[in-house]
């Protein structure tokens, strides 16, 4: 992924989605003044479900609910860089 001339974008962990979940608010349960057009839906993060290693966690935007599934199963993805 190559975006704003940057290519080292990845899939943020769960923690790091988890940190911008604003369970405060109406769908979708995220800032909108810093996120714009976030979708309220399921959004993927990189960390798996140890129990069950061919799934792992999302959150949804729609509830600020985390959950896990299948990792075959679609969802959306916001992609972060950094460390």
């Amino acid at each position: 992924l190559i975006f704003a001339g940057y290519s080292d974008w990845r899939m943020p962990n769960r923690r790091e989605l988890e940190s911008i979940v604003n369970a405060g608010t109406t769908p979708p349960t995220i800032n909108s003044a810093y996120f714009p057009n976030t979708a309220s839906d399921e959004y993927w993060t990189s960390t798996a479900y140890q129990a069950q290693t061919y799934r792992a966690w999302y959150i949804d935007f729609s509830t600020g609910d985390i959950n896990y599934q299948n990792k075959i199963n679609s969802a959306r993805l916001r992609a972060v860089r950094g460390p």
